[in-house]
């Protein structure tokens, strides 16, 4: 403890008169001293000491007392008043002390924190939900309160009877003005626990009118919306992403994974192929190539990857998803004229592409040139194990 030179010399002298065994005139000494320093916490230490010594044991309750008048919002002085009442077994004091602390400190969650503590070392487990509540109207905004709340609730009641309790614990800080998006999740979170489902969905649009651009609480929502087989709603909720955040190429994207989900293909054609122009995403064009395919269209198929290319001819993605293609359609030869169109763009990591073009031409027969792309690929492999 860092304390200065003047109550260090005035510690000392009372030292000196204790250890003299002069206590009456070292606790006039240590009095005058408080009187002056009326915020030094080891002065009125060292006068309980001395308290205690003389078997004045009220007293030391009372200095502590004092204390805490001179020093309201230090959490200290109330902490070591309670340490002077459990030695006397005041068990009801100890509950008044900490009220008086949290009537003057209604902002600080230290003394409701040991509050609870306390009340449930005396098995007063109905009176820590109280705390919290006062708590809560003491520091309406502040979310640590209503968590505290939840964990007493549950720590009282178990969690299967307490799930009511929660939602309104967590209405109540709605209520209050609190829109951060973990008021909302926690909130659906329980009411999912009570299987109201209709209230989910209408917790998570609240939500989202407050969040717009929050990605999670839409899930949560398409999630719920699943689980209740409503599957226009899940493409409702998608679009209303879409609409809040046009420009985020997320909503959209889970939109079209919604479209798959329920098989919608001519309209994922149409909505991919939009959103290719918009974005140019290869998740598009994978999307689009995919319904293309489904619907037996293989020339619109290897056109679709054909504008991937075109907009990317640096991406060796696009190149390899046509190849791919063309040897669904067993077109070989149009499968190593597309290999040769990378490898003339010397792309970087081609390995890929040796390996389909010696495929190919496995298949056109072609074995001698296919063992050279062989032994491309495998002195590629060996120059980056030796690298």
């Amino acid at each position: 403890m860092n304390l200065s030179s003047d109550i260090d010399i005035e510690l000392k002298k009372i030292s000196c008169l204790v250890q003299s065994g002069r206590l009456t005139e070292a606790l006039k000494e240590v009095d005058i001293a408080i009187l002056k320093n009326k915020n030094e916490l080891e002065l009125y230490k060292t006068k309980t000491r001395i308290l205690d010594s003389l078997g004045h044991f009220n007293e030391i309750i009372d200095t502590w007392e004092e204390g805490i008048q001179n020093n309201k919002n230090e959490f200290l002085f109330y902490q070591e008043k309670v340490y002077a009442l459990k030695s006397q077994n005041k068990l009801e004091e100890i509950i008044q002390c900490y009220d008086y602390g949290i009537m003057n400190n209604k902002n600080d969650p230290l003394f409701y924190t040991y509050k609870n503590s306390e009340l449930e070392r005396q098995n007063k487990k109905e009176e820590v939900i109280k705390v919290w509540e006062l708590g809560i109207d003491n520091n309406k905004t502040d979310p640590y309160y209503y968590k505290r709340k939840v964990q007493a609730l549950i720590d009282l009641f178990g969690a299967e009877n307490s799930w009511e309790k929660i939602v309104q614990c967590w209405d109540q800080a709605i209520q209050n003005g609190n829109d951060a998006v973990f008021y909302f999740k926690s909130k659906a979170s329980a009411l999912e626990q009570l299987e109201r489902w209709d209230e989910v969905i209408q917790c998570l649009n609240q939500g989202i009118n407050q969040h717009k651009h929050v990605q999670f609480l839409y899930d949560d929502k398409a999630n719920y919306l699943k689980k209740l087989n409503r599957l226009e709603a899940i493409i409702e909720c998608w679009d209303d992403g879409i609409k809040n955040n046009p420009h985020n190429r997320y909503f959209y994207g889970k939109k079209i994974k919604a479209l798959e989900d329920q098989e919608k293909i001519e309209q994922i054609i149409k909505e991919s192929s939009i959103y290719i122009k918009q974005f140019n995403d290869i998740i598009f064009y994978e999307a689009k190539a995919k319904c293309l395919q489904i619907q037996g269209m293989k020339e619109e198929v290897i056109q679709c990857w054909d504008e991937g290319i075109e907009q990317n001819q640096y991406q060796i993605s696009f190149y390899l998803k046509k190849i791919e293609a063309l040897k669904n359609q067993q077109r070989w030869i149009d499968s190593i004229q597309c290999c040769d169109q990378v490898l003339s763009k010397k792309i970087l990591e081609s390995q890929e592409i040796y390996s389909n073009k010696e495929h190919s031409l496995e298949q056109l027969k072609q074995f001698r040139q296919a063992i050279q792309y062989s032994r491309l690929i495998q002195s590629d492999q060996n120059l980056k194990f030796w690298f």
